[in-house]
């Protein structure tokens, strides 16, 4: 049978090229002018990886650029967003730590609450909440009751109690900054503060006698000292959690020579700037200088720091959290009291490894008792001090005297004769505000209260 033309014409032509292909000479200028395989396609081989570094590079420089504005804009925004108050962003002066009676803003008097019981303790509160139970630590559990009128938590606090603040419960632009730093850290806890100053046994406690120490940031940018008051009820923190070092581990921390360092050392750090480099964790490590100690330092940094700790109280700049961890570590005596000393290092190993956490790495750390997790939740409003339902306490307000009293004791034995005068006072108008009670020249108000309070335990519900 014979195949079309069509077809038997390109069998034909396919022989033909086979046989050409075949039979012809090869072409010596063919393969020396142009050969697709060794040396178009060897070209294309050779580019490719030269073209995909330097594609690579210029991906990882623009990531780098990227970071680097974002780490700024972050840190510009936590720097300026968290901590203070609006009303205290327009005081305009702070010495030492303190504002001038006319800047500081009117506290309205203290809420009476029924379940605040009167024997000392300082009582904190919120609505919103309603007390459920307890746990096996004998703290408190509460639950979130919409429409409750408020539930209380109390403590006695001691130099030394490390307060932990969170982020606000409410979602609202103004909080973002809070936010961020929840979310970046992994941690609903946004700021830190610690107890420098106590009254004395014998003298009740208040929101404003119990001093505390931080690290702001927002209009101040500086370490403060404020009122027990001013951190609870300045900002509409989610919560407030305590948290004491524990005692069987770090006896010597309680010693009275200990505490006294802490609030001295509190004090001399006061007016030092805030450390706003500190706050990037990449960038910390590049941008501070001799300020960042590594975590779990080598013998040459743990030398480093204490060098700085013994010239010159510290790096000089902080932020909240690192300013707690460096007053427990070296005030307090943990990373220099304890630890072993090796052979080839003359400073013992620490105990707090980590002098820069952040504010949620406190939480948990292994120098807290662990017994101690005091926490009192907040609404969207945030917390507030109240008082107890006494008659010492009617209105809320105590201060300085509009009505005053005076009572005389005699006291006597087959020797000597004692005469005490004793003054007591009511207001019905607050007169010593937050800041204020903290100035060098302020005196220590005692409440006017029937009972003394019992010194300072290692827990106290």
């Amino acid at each position: 049978m014979r195949l079309p033309s069509s077809e038997r014409g390109l069998a034909d032509r396919t022989s033909s090229i086979s046989l050409a292909t075949v039979f012809r000479a090869p072409s010596q200028s063919r393969d020396i002018d142009y050969n697709p395989v060794d040396t178009d396609g060897n070209r294309i081989l050779a580019m490719r990886p030269a073209k995909s570094i330097k594609s690579v590079l210029l991906i990882a420089m623009g990531a780098v650029v990227i970071c680097i504005a974002l780490a700024e804009l972050l840190e510009r925004g936590l720097v300026s967003g968290l901590d203070t108050h609006r009303s205290f962003q327009k005081t305009s002066s702070a010495m030492r730590g303190t504002v001038k009676f006319m800047e500081v803003p009117a506290m309205r008097p203290y809420i009476v609450e029924s379940s605040c019981v009167p024997d000392g303790r300082i009582c904190i509160c919120s609505q919103g909440f309603i007390l459920s139970g307890s746990d096996v630590h004998n703290d408190n559990i509460f639950t979130k009751m919409p429409g409750a009128t408020g539930a209380c938590n109390q403590w006695h606090f001691q130099v030394g109690d490390v307060i932990l603040v969170e982020k606000p419960s409410a979602v609202k632009q103004e909080f973002i900054p809070a936010m961020v730093v929840a979310a970046a850290t992994n941690s609903p806890v946004v700021h830190t503060a610690i107890v420098t100053k106590v009254p004395p046994p014998g003298v009740n406690q208040t929101a404003e006698n119990v001093i505390i120490t931080e690290a702001l940031k927002g209009a101040w940018k500086q370490v403060l000292q404020n009122s027990l008051r001013e951190i609870v009820e300045r900002f509409p923190f989610g919560g407030i959690s305590i948290r004491r070092v524990d005692a069987k581990k770090y006896p010597r921390f309680f010693s009275p020579d200990r505490l006294n360092r802490i609030s001295e050392w509190a004090d001399k750090r006061v007016g030092e700037g805030f450390d706003n480099h500190m706050l990037i964790p990449i960038k910390r490590r590049f941008t501070t200088g001799n300020r960042y100690i590594p975590i779990n330092p080598s013998c040459a940094d743990r030398k480093r720091a204490v060098a700085l700790y013994n010239k010159a109280g510290g790096p000089g700049r902080w932020i909240c959290s690192e300013l707690v961890a460096w007053a427990l570590a070296f005030a307090g005596g943990i990373n220099t009291d304890y630890g072993a000393i090796s052979e080839d290092c003359e400073e013992p190993s620490w105990k707090i490894k980590n002098v820069q956490p952040f504010p949620g790495e406190l939480s948990d750390a292994e120098f807290f008792d662990p017994a101690i997790r005091w926490r009192m939740p907040c609404d969207e409003t945030g917390c507030f001090v109240a008082v107890p339902e006494t008659s010492q306490w009617a209105g809320g307000t105590t201060g300085t005297t509009t009505v005053t009293s005076t009572t005389s004791t005699s006291t006597s034995t087959t020797s000597t004769s004692t005469t005490t005068t004793m003054t007591t006072s009511t207001s019905t108008t607050v007169t010593t505000t937050t800041l204020a009670s903290m100035t060098k020249a302020a005196t220590i108000t005692v409440l006017p209260r029937t009972f003394s309070t019992p010194q300072p335990q290692m827990k106290e519900h």
